[in-house]
């Protein structure tokens, strides 16, 4: 209503003050003074309205955002045809000697200003009312997201901190990924941290991770050191690990791979989207270590070695992206955060968000813009990826088509990757947990399993879900290996085959090929 009410004082100002300087300009003397002042009736206001009116429409019906057109638009068409017809009139009333009085006209335009500016006013004081109640709504959602306060004494974050401040020398460390590293560089490297892996086993065996945040005033400069560390220290027990396994200390290989998985879950119960991808990255580096472990695995080795049977990278996801979510409230709400964070792409935003005339006219279908998508979003992360990927798909289509508010284009993610590698982290531990089942089996009977089936009940409760189709692990079984699989990404099952970033084609494999 407040919209409304606020366009008609503005097009009565419009057509009030268009009169009012058409009136005046009839009573002037000068010619070339008549002409110039009707000309600048036009040309002034729109030097204002035209390039407003043209980045709206080129906005909307070019690029697809999401802007109100009628907005900027409606003014020009209002200014045009009041000056055309109102020179038509005051000209013929003043050919039949009936000039126009100026009071009733000054008196409308001044009156019909003043309420412009008093409704525009309360409805900009209502927008950040509304942006108070988001402030406290967003801090709400980030307390009940966030993870639940430990004990100094159980609290592994305190002791990572101990071990990240022994670590150095990290930037030039090779790939954990690289498999040609000479054991000699890895010696060094690991006689010169020993205090710190010690840390890190300690960190790692304990039973709860909390980081103290102001959890009720979320941010987007909120420091994240640890993050920093964590792909180094994880790099330290896979190197280790990594050392044992060449010196035959089975035991105390797989009892690194324990930790780095442990740290991984730790790293990831922060709600963060980039804690939970960092985790998930580190998650995988153990699993791959474990795949090079587990053929040289005896039972010895493998009493007391397990995977969790109850991990899920999901339940990660959706925290994390409810607090985005609630993060990105906050930039509605407080936009002053964008400047600590700097940016141009931030810093434009900000500029944008301050403005009274897009709180006024935008920033409420701005917000609901951004609420639509984060909803298809956050219901798209509680499906199977095999249900969701369509899902992600037309939540990203919208946002790249455009079709939604300015800054929820500017700032909106692209998050269906995330998705994707969640579940690809699903995969692998579920591989890992069968692989690790298989190894068992193996070493009992002195053979691979011929199928699945096998290793239900003695060395699994069940057959472990392929989390990219509705329909258990796949096993293919040679004359010379055994490769356990889920079908991948693309969702087809391609017997086997492994996963081809590029073509985007292929399955996700634990390579377990161990010979019977």
């Amino acid at each position: 209503m407040g919209h409304v009410l606020l366009w008609f004082e503005h097009a009565t100002f419009l057509v009030s003050a268009v009169l009012l300087i058409l009136i005046l300009t009839s009573r002037m003397r000068s010619r070339p003074g008549r002409a110039l002042l009707k000309i600048g009736i036009l040309l002034l206001p729109s030097l204002f309205y035209v390039p407003l009116a043209l980045w709206a429409i080129i906005s909307r019906f070019v690029a697809g955002v999401d802007v109100p057109v009628f907005v900027p638009v409606s003014p020009v068409v209002i200014l045009w045809a009041s000056y055309v017809a109102l020179w038509i009139y005051v000209g013929r009333r003043q050919q039949a000697g009936r000039p126009l009085n100026l009071a009733r006209p000054a008196m409308v335009c001044g009156v019909s200003l003043a309420l412009m500016v008093m409704t525009f006013w309360n409805i900009d004081l209502a927008v950040r009312d509304d942006m108070s109640e988001m402030r406290l709504r967003a801090g709400a959602m980030a307390l009940a997201t966030a993870p639940p306060r430990v004990l100094d004494s159980d609290n592994a974050a305190l002791v990572y901190e101990l071990a990240f401040a022994l670590i150095e020398d990290y930037p030039d460390w090779p790939s954990t990924s690289d498999r040609d590293v000479p054991l000699e560089k890895l010696r060094q490297i690991i006689s010169d941290h020993q205090s710190a892996i010690a840390q890190l086993r300690r960190a790692a065996a304990m039973p709860g991770y909390y980081i103290d945040r102001p959890w009720h005033a979320p941010r987007l400069d909120w420091l994240l050191p640890q993050l920093g560390q964590a792909r180094p220290a994880s790099k330290l027990l896979i190197f280790d690990a990594r050392l044992r396994l060449a010196d035959g200390d089975i035991t105390g290989a797989l009892q690194n791979v324990q930790a780095v998985t442990r740290m991984a879950q730790h790293f990831g119960e922060e709600p963060l989207l980039v804690s939970a991808l960092v985790a998930m990255s580190i998650h995988a580096s153990a699993l791959d270590e474990l795949e090079q472990i587990l053929p040289h695995a005896t039972a010895a080795d493998l009493k007391g070695f397990e995977l969790s049977d109850t991990l899920s990278w999901d339940r990660h996801l959706r925290r994390a992206l409810t607090m985005e979510r609630t993060l990105g409230l906050m930039v509605f709400a407080q936009p002053e955060q964008l400047r600590m964070v700097g940016g141009d792409d931030q810093r434009m935003t900000f500029a944008v968000l301050s403005t009274p005339l897009y709180r006024v006219f935008a920033l409420r279908d701005d917000l609901a813009s951004s609420n639509r998508i984060w909803r298809a979003y956050l219901q798209a992360a509680a499906q199977p990826y095999y249900i969701a990927k369509p899902m992600w798909q037309g939540a990203e289509a919208e946002l790249k088509s455009g079709v939604c508010g300015i800054v929820t284009g500017m700032l909106m993610p692209a998050l269906s990757r995330s998705h994707e590698t969640t579940t690809r982290n699903n995969a692998l531990h579920e591989l890992a947990r069968t692989g690790l089942a298989m190894r068992k089996y193996q070493l009992k009977y002195r053979q691979l399993p011929a199928n699945l089936d096998a290793l239900v009940p003695e060395f699994l409760i069940s057959i472990p879900r392929d989390p990219f189709a509705d329909q258990p692990l796949s096993l293919k079984v040679t004359e010379d290996q055994t490769v356990l699989y889920s079908v991948g990404p693309d969702l087809v099952d391609d017997d086997g085959v492994a996963w081809n970033r590029e073509s985007g084609k292929g399955d996700v494999m634990v390579n377990y090929r161990a010979k019977p």
